[in-house]
């Protein structure tokens, strides 16, 4: 499903932040090369595993300022699976997705 031999980063502004099973789910809104404004629906692992790795309910907020970088599905639409998040204070958030190389600049 998704594209694990590379990642992209987005960078946008939170619109909704859903802390549930079996997925949490951030929805961002990133400014392409184009200046178009694309929705993008980003996931992790469900709240335990996220919590137990320093993520909470409260990470994200409508509004914040974040650089997600991700691993994208393999059909190009603006869907990925998170493998870190920059949050406006400077802190950096550790997902779970895994690169099937150490190389994320294929």
């Amino acid at each position: 499903m998704y594209d694990d031999t590379r990642t992209i980063t987005l960078k946008g502004t939170v619109t909704q932040w859903l802390w549930a099973n079996p997925h949490c789910i951030l929805h961002l809104d990133v400014t392409d090369n184009s200046g178009q404004v694309v929705s993008w629906i980003v996931e992790t692992e469900n709240p335990t595993s996220m919590f137990n790795i320093g993520w909470t309910k409260t990470s994200f907020k409508p509004g914040d300022q974040v650089t997600v970088t991700a691993l994208q599905v393999k059909n190009g639409k603006p869907i990925g699976r998170i493998v870190d998040a920059l949050l406006p204070n400077g802190q950096k958030l550790v997902g779970k997705a895994r690169l099937s190389s150490d190389d994320s600049n294929k």
